[in-house]
């Protein structure tokens, strides 16, 4: 039996009480409830992400309904994980909520690459280890076409520990920059990543003949690996301790970034994406985020808002160009685009104990928009 707790109160149920009217939402006690009724925008909102449950649980895999079911918690994750081989293995130790049975992870973030078998999966890790065979006619823009170009069977969980990197190639796709012959793609906000480096290295493959570097930076990645750069045929992948602003900070005369990528950023969640998304500003540097469900991006739509209003006096204080510092602050806009589910988002659901709206990682894909 899972653990619900109160969208309300966050207490834990002991009887569990759903809207009616949006049915998403779970509470403890009919004061709760009312509070919720009260709120009829946040419940209207509750309904519209209702709709968008269908299209975010359509995936290929034979596994997809097992992991994507509404009570998919982290006991279950550990069961599926043992079931498929890979438990607290490899890259997979990544994956594995150890938190649940006691354990805290405790390796800094960039230090588990060294890894004898890193993706356990034997079929899938010789055939990542190589490039196909056949060459991409296409761009890929499913799980389906990755899948069968790689020969890689549907009840494969490989895109649990792929979804990133191919969230990545899909927005250079879709982005268009991928058809520069040379790109420069900054990661922002930087954990686990780190140490999915080769998974990354995937990206020679799906784009042969072009020159690319990803730069990782996040303040969570290890000391002991910051600066580290890797090279593997077109690609080069770096990894830096330290947030986004002072990466651009630093490197302000010779960085030249194509597009800024941020995984499951959480800008509302996070009061350091404010000088963040200032330096991106300031650069007009194309960025794109992902985030885990539609309630998350709403608030950072709402996050951004409020930084909107404070924006002329950060770029001022902060010695901006004149062209921005100039402008008045009714001028000043910085929004995120209209969300589109991510088709390479990671296929096990997130387990939410206070809704049934379902999250994943990289689900949604927005683009900033500032004028």
């Amino acid at each position: 039996m899972v653990e619900r707790t109160c969208h309300h109160c966050s207490e834990v149920i002991a009887s569990i009480r759903t809207c009616a009217s949006c049915n998403m939402v779970f509470y403890c006690s009919e004061s709760c409830l009312t509070h919720h009724n009260a709120d009829k925008a946040g419940c209207s909102k509750m309904s519209y992400y209702s709709q968008l449950t269908p299209p975010l649980l359509s995936l290929p895999f034979t596994f997809a309904e097992e992991t994507c079911s509404e009570t998919f918690d982290d006991r279950a994750l550990i069961n599926f994980l043992k079931r498929q081989g890979v438990f607290n293995l490899g890259l997979w130790v990544r994956e594995t909520p150890l938190s649940v049975l006691g354990f805290l992870d405790v390796l800094p973030f960039g230090e588990l690459e060294t890894v004898f078998d890193p993706y356990v999966l034997p079929i899938e890790g010789l055939a990542l280890e190589n490039h196909p065979i056949a060459p991409l006619e296409a761009a890929l823009a499913s799980w389906e076409g990755y899948y069968k170009w790689r020969g890689f069977p549907l009840s494969s969980p490989i895109a649990i520990l792929l979804h990133h990197v191919m969230t990545v190639y899909h927005i250079l796709q879709s982005s268009g920059v991928a058809s520069q012959p040379e790109s420069v793609v900054l990661l922002a906000g930087v954990e686990k990543e780190a140490d999915l480096l080769i998974t990354f290295l995937e990206l020679s493959s799906l784009l042969p003949g072009k020159t690319i570097s990803v730069i990782m930076v996040g303040p969570s990645i290890s000391a002991k690996i910051s600066g580290n750069c890797f090279k593997h045929d077109n690609l080069t992948v770096s990894r830096y301790c330290m947030t986004l602003q002072e990466y651009l900070r630093s490197n302000h005369q010779s960085c030249s970034v194509d597009v800024i990528i941020c995984l499951n950023a959480g800008l509302a969640a996070y009061t350091s994406w404010r000088d963040a998304i200032v330096e991106i500003v300031k650069r007009q540097i194309r960025c794109y985020i992902t985030d885990f469900c539609l309630l998350s991006l709403d608030m950072s739509q709402q996050a951004l808002l409020s930084l909107t209003l404070q924006l002329e006096s950060a770029l001022n204080h902060m010695n901006m160009n004149s062209d921005l510092t100039s402008r008045s602050s009714e001028n000043l806009s910085v929004k995120l685009s209209e969300p589109v589910i991510n088709p390479f988002r990671c296929p096990v659901r997130k387990f939410c104990e206070s809704a049934r709206f379902p999250w994943f990682s990289n689900a949604f894909i927005c683009e900033l928009i500032f004028c």
